[in-house]
């Protein structure tokens, strides 16, 4: 039986993916239109992968999931190391998407394909990212902790407020993510998970 801990983990990451479709898809739209796309609604998307992925999730993952892990088990040393190196990554590379939208919105010439290809490079990375914790980690987890370790991980998670998952969610989130959807055009709309 999945633990409600795991099932956190696993919902964070497919609000986080949702946000990158959507993003992905203001772009695809823009490109293949030659609109100019909207760009407040591209920043709101990178402000909740700055403020949710990056400040509230990753954090969670390495001081708790990760750090619960590595008492118990040896197993996930190597993958542990390189997905807390990637965490220092994916905010690095967040700082470069965040730069290129600011480019593309100020006129550079090449401002629309720099940040198409820097929000494509971006998605890729968090998608692998993503596999290996919920490939990798997450058995290993499964087969190592213990009833007390899954409770104070599952705290942590529950405390993230994910505003696409919870109904008790920081008013900040809920509010920015209910704009993003009410936003992002009709096909990147996802539904809340049943169950």
């Amino acid at each position: 039986m999945m633990h409600a801990a795991i099932r956190l983990i696993r919902d964070e990451h497919r609000s986080i993916s949702a946000v990158l479709r959507a993003a992905n898809f203001v772009v695809d739209k823009a490109h293949s239109s030659g609109d100019t796309p909207d760009f407040e609604l591209l920043r709101a998307m990178l402000y909740y992968l700055r403020e949710f992925p990056e400040r509230r999730h990753h954090p969670n993952e390495d001081r708790v999931l990760f750090a619960q892990i590595k008492a118990r088990t040896r197993e996930a040393d190597g993958i542990i190391a390189e997905l807390r190196q990637e965490h220092e990554r994916g905010d690095e590379m967040l700082r470069v998407l965040e730069m290129a939208l600011d480019r593309w919105r100020e006129g550079a010439r090449d401002g629309a394909r720099q940040f198409s290809e820097v929000l494509s490079g971006y998605t890729r990375f968090h998608h692998a990212h993503m596999e290996k914790e919920e490939t990798l980690v997450l058995p290993a987890a499964e087969r190592a902790l213990s009833s007390e370790d899954w409770h104070e991980i599952y705290s942590a998670f529950e405390s993230n407020q994910d505003p696409m998952f919870g109904t008790d969610t920081a008013n900040e989130f809920r509010d920015l993510f209910s704009r993003i959807i009410r936003l992002a055009p009709r096909p990147a709309r996802t539904e809340k998970p049943r169950g």
